[in-house]
């Protein structure tokens, strides 16, 4: 009664004519709900302050990261991948987001730029 089991499976499908060799990712929970009025207007109050990030940076729960070595993750045109992970989390937790990113390796290893791939999820357990 004192937890929630949260299962996330990311799925990631290549649409693309070249392979892609992907090398590391994170997912991050995050709180929406509950959370008192003066948080949210001091994470509302930050999107005017940083012009370069468009949401509301939730408080995390957890955060995963994942790493492979090169060729040990290669999602082929045409195929998918499935990656799940496991969270627990209060059950005084009612809204939860999931953040995953999957970092494109082939761009950021020429440019120095962190380029990838993202999705969000928002979860009420209630």
């Amino acid at each position: 009664d004192s937890y929630v089991h949260i299962s996330v499976t990311a799925v990631l499908q290549n649409n693309s004519n070249v392979k892609v060799d992907i090398r590391e990712a994170f997912v991050r929970l995050q709180q929406i709900a509950p959370i008192s009025d003066r948080d949210v207007e001091a994470h509302r109050a930050e999107l005017s302050i940083e012009s370069d990030y468009n949401g509301i940076r939730w408080p995390t729960l957890e955060e995963i990261h994942l790493n492979w070595q090169e060729n040990e993750l290669i999602v082929e045109p045409g195929e998918s991948h499935r990656e799940t992970l496991d969270f627990i989390v209060s059950s005084g937790v009612d809204t939860a987001q999931i953040y995953t990113y999957f970092y494109n390796s082939n761009f950021s290893e020429r440019s120095g730029n962190s380029q990838g791939w993202e999705a969000i999820t928002a979860y009420d357990i209630l």
